[in-house]
């Protein structure tokens, strides 16, 4: 498509266009070709912008690639470019997939060093993570301490399925009534949740 646009059409391919090139690339786990792509962004000399760094991080985290991804991220000032929420939590998520929530919590010590604001879904994003460990009171000291952050539906779902995945079924129920209790709706992740946690006590057959 790229040699088409420039010999055809005489077009040549801009940011913009690689950014979408590269992120279906990535959304599609053709994570070999995003470093090809990526390789002739470089050599035509085409500045990547937050977006490009984002998509490019994303693909090393997927590829369980975390060094380069930090040195990525490092690398972005060299390009007058910051690191913005989006490339703090992406950095995250790496960290959790890989099992290493301790490392998502380093990165966001550097998110909040560099002056980026957390936001919901970077909060949601920890709170899911600690939770999947089965480290319920860690991840509700985070929320209460969390300056300005009000829990929402993702926020209380992770907190009743690390709570079901842990056995504390009682308390699983209970975070649900609160949850109704604050308008929230209980939908099927909250219900599914609930059922596997029952699953493993072997409360359900």
């Amino acid at each position: 498509l790229f040699l088409l646009m420039e010999r055809d059409f005489a077009v040549k391919p801009d940011t913009r266009f690689y950014n979408v090139g590269l992120s279906l690339l990535v959304q599609t786990n053709k994570l070999k070709l995003v470093e090809t792509l990526h390789s002739k962004m470089v050599a035509d000399a085409i500045q990547p912008d937050v977006s490009t760094f984002n998509i490019l991080i994303r693909a090393l985290c997927k590829a369980h690639q975390l060094r380069p991804a930090i040195l990525m991220l490092e690398d972005m000032p060299n390009y007058g470019l910051r690191p913005d929420e989006k490339t703090f939590t992406t950095l995250m998520q790496g960290f959790i997939e890989a099992a290493d929530v301790d490392g998502a919590l380093r990165i966001k010590e550097l998110m909040v060093e560099s002056g980026c604001a957390l936001t919901s879904v970077s909060v949601n994003v920890l709170v899911n993570g600690l939770c999947k460990e089965g480290r319920i009171e860690e991840a509700l000291r985070f929320i209460y301490e969390e300056e300005g952050f009000c829990p929402d539906q993702v926020t209380f779902n992770a907190l009743v399925n690390g709570l079901c995945r842990t056995g504390h079924i009682k308390q699983g129920l209970e975070m649900m009534d609160f949850m109704l209790e604050k308008g929230f709706e209980l939908d099927v992740y909250t219900y599914n949740s609930l059922i596997s946690g029952l699953c493993k006590l072997g409360e359900i057959d």
